[in-house]
C-alpha cells in the first residue's frame, strides 16, 4: 500500500471577510408642503366674481372656476352638473345680466388645508322686461372651494 502526500510551500489563503449589513432607516422623500390656503378674503372676493361671472354670462371665467366635480342646486329645481351649467350660460341671451344689483350681508367664510365655504345673504334686484322684471329677491348662497393642485375650484354651489 502506498500513501501520497502532496504538501505546498505556501500557507493557505485567509477566508475572505464576511460582509455584514447593518439595517439603516431611510426616511421617505419628502413632498413639498402645498400652498398656503388662500385667506378669508381671497374665498370672498372669489365668490362674488363667479357669481358676477355668472349674471354676465362670462362663460369663460365661470368654466376656469368650476371643478370637474362641480354641483349646483337651488331651491326647487334639480341639482345640475359643470356641464349643464355652461350649457346654459352660452345659450342665455349676452350681456343681459338677470341680477342687476346684489347687495350682500351675514357673509362668513370657512376656510381649511383643503377646503373652504362661502356663506352670504344676498339682497338681488333682478332685471327684465316690464312683465318679467323688477323683482326684488333675498336668499342665502353658500359656495364650496376645494383645492385642485394648486388650484382652487367651486365644486358646490347652492
Amino acid at each position: 500500500m502506498a500513501v501520497f502526500v502532496v504538501a505546498c510551500a505556501h500557507p493557505p489563503p485567509p477566508p475572505a471577510p464576511m460582509l455584514v449589513s447593518t439595517p439603516v432607516a431611510v426616511a421617505p422623500r419628502a413632498l413639498p408642503a402645498p400652498p398656503a390656503p388662500p385667506s378669508e378674503a381671497e374665498i370672498l372676493q372669489r365668490s362674488h366674481d363667479v357669481l358676477d361671472a355668472f349674471d354676465r354670462d362670462d362663460v369663460a371665467v365661470v368654466a376656469a372656476a368650476l371643478g370637474t366635480d362641480f354641483v349646483h342646486f337651488e331651491a326647487g329645481g334639480e341639482p345640475t352638473l359643470r356641464d349643464a351649467d355652461l350649457d346654459h350660460l352660452a345659450k342665455r341671451k349676452p350681456n343681459a345680466p338677470h341680477v342687476g344689483a346684489r347687495t350682500w350681508s351675514h357673509e362668513h367664510v370657512y376656510v381649511h388645508p383643503d377646503t373652504a365655504v362661502f356663506i352670504g345673504q344676498a339682497a338681488e334686484h333682478m332685471t327684465g322686461n316690464d312683465s318679467h322684471g323688477g323683482v326684488n329677491l333675498d336668499g342665502w348662497y353658500t359656495l364650496a372651494w376645494r383645492r385642485d393642485g394648486e388650484a382652487w375650484k367651486l365644486s358646490l354651489w347652492t
